[in-house]
């Protein structure tokens, strides 16, 4: 699939939940571990289009370095053994031209290998869908109705099932993925208890309200592999329902790999007898059938953000502890 066959993408427009620094986030890259990875990957980036030419790039920088190197370091060597020195210079100048002619090699080696773990253990680009029946990939619209309690329920039927879709859309494959999705101001039952078919497991739970995440690990061995797309196991999002005072409704899904951790934000909308809740009509079916990951910020603290909605007091609490810092 290319980039081309894909309409234009345009990001979510409705309003988003605030975000706040995970806990448990580790340490960015510095700046010049950056910069080197951006020199040395825009150098190679002509010669790591798949694993084939990978493979002859490596191959021919090492062949570069053994045709290069060999006949120079005897060309020197005959040179310094046929000098008009004695024979102790002579036998130095030979062995210093070998201990050199080692030393560059080593350094070609040490590159090969720096390249080929370049080439091998970079982090996956990954565009996430979700797919839920009735409604356009990454744009959940559900039909529903309004009780007496205030809470808009969607109806039960297939428009409550759900699927994850990841396409790597890069050169790295991606291992072991784990997926989290969570509901935002959004939540449902579940019939079949504290898991559900095909690997899925309830993550969070609110006993008032119901299941607001769900987690889903693919396990050792599972693999996205560069350029390919894979389909998740599906779930049912039984008794899905949304109060206004919640907050704005919407799906956050979250990739975590050994090296990658993702989030992307999806708005959800409910329809009551032909009017659109919880989502601005502009918005309806806006938001990219492919999510990218969010772009990098330059300046920005140490550590990972998640999206979350916490209660006005805890909102106040961070607000002021961020300015006091």
């Amino acid at each position: 699939m290319a980039d081309a066959q894909l309409p234009p993408e345009r990001l979510p427009t409705a309003p988003k939940p605030p975000q706040y620094p995970h806990p448990g986030g580790g340490p960015q890259p510095g700046r010049l571990t950056r910069w080197l990875n951006g020199l040395l990957g825009r150098w190679i980036k002509p010669w790591r289009g798949d694993a084939v030419s990978r493979r002859r790039f490596l191959l021919r920088i090492g062949a570069a370095a053994i045709v290069v190197i060999v006949p120079v370091s005897a060309i020197l060597t005959a040179l310094a053994l046929t000098s008009r020195a004695n024979t102790t210079d002579r036998l130095t100048a030979a062995g210093d031209v070998l201990v050199g002619a080692t030393l560059v090699l080593g350094f070609a080696a040490a590159l090969v290998t720096l390249l080929a773990f370049m080439t091998t253990a970079g982090a996956p680009n990954l565009r996430v869908q979700l797919a839920c029946e009735y409604s356009k990939p990454n744009n959940p619209i559900f039909q529903a109705d309004r009780p007496d309690n205030g809470a808009v329920r969607a109806g039960q039927s297939k428009q409550l099932s759900g699927r994850i879709v990841i396409w790597n859309d890069s050169y790295y494959p991606a291992r072991e993925p784990r997926v989290i999705v969570r509901l935002n101001a959004m939540a449902f039952t579940s019939g079949t208890g504290a898991r559900f078919p095909d690997g899925w497991a309830v993550l969070d739970v609110i006993s008032t309200i119901g299941i607001t995440a769900i987690e889903w690990e693919g396990g050792p061995g599972y693999l996205i592999h560069p350029g390919s797309v894979r389909r998740l196991p599906g779930f049912y999002l039984g008794n899905l329902r949304w109060k206004e005072e919640w907050g704005d409704p919407g799906f956050i899904i979250e990739i975590l790999l050994d090296n990658l951790r993702q989030v992307v934000y999806l708005p959800a909308g409910f329809e009551v007898n032909g009017k659109l809740l919880g989502l601005e009509e502009k918005d309806r079916g806006t938001v990219a059938p492919w999510m990218r990951p969010p772009p990098e910020k330059r300046k920005r603290r140490r550590g990972v953000f998640v999206y979350t909605e916490l209660p006005d007091h805890e909102q106040e609490k961070q607000a002021s502890s961020g300015a006091d810092g």
